[in-house]
């Protein structure tokens, strides 16, 4: 399908990765040419008729009304009728795979507030990003602190309205590595920089925008999610990260002052 390379990337879309982004992809690029065929052939047709059937000077012949043509008629109407069929099916059945939650899925709550994303993982850990591991289920449960959010992973063709006083569920296979650095290691929370305060400065990792207009910063309510290559190198940086009180490469304890800064800023306290 025109629009989708050899490599599976789209031209328009950033880098598919997940196990239902190449199915989305092929829809919409199917749904975008058939609205291009059928939009410049009527296009071109009324342009026609409109120069053949033009007023001529000196002409005063306005010819037969109009006739029916009962073969034009049901060609018209049988073949867009069977593409928009084929295109309910096709949405349908992707929408009733995409809803069925995998089982014993990674589950990680979201919860959206204005303006950020808290991610807690299975063990009670927190952070303003998202870590998941590559080709593993992961269930997203989501919650609002205040207004409708909407959770969008452009990489993975998914999106969820958060919706305060109830809860939503999303779920995904990563299967690409997110952007990195190179020689990074994927277990030492240390390797993942990023400040809370000034998300749009995040330069690796897949992107996470709120797509709901909540209030004067929506724009700036961005996020990132790393995608590891193992479930492993998850594990191991999730153990870590998990204490705040870890020792730095060269064996010395953080600062009391520090940690504390950074247990305000992972809940939001400072929004």
């Amino acid at each position: 399908m025109f629009g989708i390379l050899a490599d599976g990337s789209n031209i328009l879309l950033p880098q598919p990765a997940s196990s239902i982004a190449a199915e989305i992809d092929w829809l919409t690029w199917f749904i975008t040419w058939v609205s291009i065929i059928f939009g410049v052939g009527v296009i071109v047709v009324t342009f026609l008729i409109a120069w053949r059937y033009r007023h001529k000077p000196g002409v005063n012949d306005r010819g037969h009304g109009a006739t029916h043509n009962t073969q034009l008629e049901i060609t018209w109407s049988v073949i867009p009728g069977i593409i928009v069929l084929l295109i309910a099916i096709w949405g349908f059945q992707g929408y009733v795979r995409f809803n069925v939650m995998p089982p014993e899925a990674l589950e990680i709550q979201v919860t959206a507030f204005k303006w950020g994303w808290t991610f807690t993982y299975p063990n009670g850990h927190s952070e303003p990003v998202l870590h998941i591991p590559k080709d593993v289920p992961v269930r997203f449960v989501l919650s609002s602190q205040d207004v409708i959010h909407s959770l969008y992973f452009p990489n993975f063709r998914i999106k969820k309205d958060v919706v305060p006083g109830r809860y939503n569920k999303l779920w995904v296979i990563a299967t690409e590595v997110s952007p990195h650095k190179e020689g990074i290691d994927w277990t030492d929370p240390d390797s993942f920089v990023y400040d809370v305060d000034k998300p749009e400065t995040y330069v690796d990792g897949f992107n996470i925008f709120c797509t709901e207009y909540c209030g004067t910063k929506h724009s700036k309510m961005l996020s990132k999610v790393y995608v590891h290559p193992t479930r492993d190198t998850f594990d191991a940086w999730l153990k870590t990260a998990s204490d705040p009180f870890r020792l730095d490469k060269e064996g010395n304890a953080p600062k009391t002052t520090l940690v504390g800064q950074k247990l305000a800023k992972n809940a939001g306290c400072f929004q």
